[in-house]
């Protein structure tokens, strides 16, 4: 993966981690950066956060050969690549022990001008890296089509949209309802839609 910092694709990532069958998968979880928010709550799962220690837009030879001695030391038998480093890092590191690699996408793409010049390289360039993975992972229909029209194999694709755990997030009472709605001064009747994102042109 890219990083451990807080965000919903690293948050994604913890929670696939925190479900999954130990009796049948031995996760690991290689960072490109050194790992912050996530590696504690990870670690406790039991689960080791090895760390390329790759400064931000930076790869350079040395961070290239720590990540492929990081891999050929763990012996994976699957690659699964995290966002767009990850998801290059997972193929770079394929050269060092030759296991079949996915790829996750947590992204969508209405303009390649949005992103950092480093992001949008990697997304223009993974069209030419995405016949190597076996499967890419999309979280919604809107971002595997707007990457396949960049080039991306479509015959891998497959969408699995995030999870939801429904024990944690679910309607509050009624007067719970009314509270925040007394809060804001929103009349019991309007329509109200909360939106939790960055600020960013992609989010809209």
């Amino acid at each position: 993966t890219t990083g451990l910092q807080t965000g919903g694709a690293e948050s994604m990532l913890f929670n696939l981690l925190a479900n999954l069958d130990r009796a049948r998968f031995a996760p690991a979880v290689v960072s490109l950066r050194e790992p912050e928010h996530w590696r504690a709550p990870i670690e406790r799962l039991g689960i080791p956060v090895l760390s390329v220690g790759m400064e931000p837009s930076r790869p350079t030879p040395g961070a290239l050969a720590r990540l492929r001695a990081l891999v050929r030391n763990s012996a994976p038998d699957l690659l699964q690549g995290w966002m767009y480093h990850g998801n290059s890092a997972a193929v770079a590191a394929r050269s060092a022990w030759p296991a079949p690699v996915c790829w996750s996408i947590h992204h969508s793409i209405y303009a390649l001008r949005n992103e950092k010049p480093l992001t949008s390289a990697l997304i223009a360039g993974g069209a030419l890296l995405a016949r190597v993975p076996a499967r890419i992972f999309y979280v919604s229909h809107v971002s595997r089509a707007q990457h396949e029209r960049l080039g991306y194999r479509a015959a891998a694709g497959v969408v699995i949209p995030n999870g939801i755990d429904t024990e944690l997030f679910q309607p509050l009472l009624p007067d719970a309802r009314a509270a925040v709605r007394a809060e804001l001064g929103v009349s019991p009747d309007a329509l109200l839609i909360g939106l939790i994102a960055r600020f960013h042109p992609q989010k809209d």
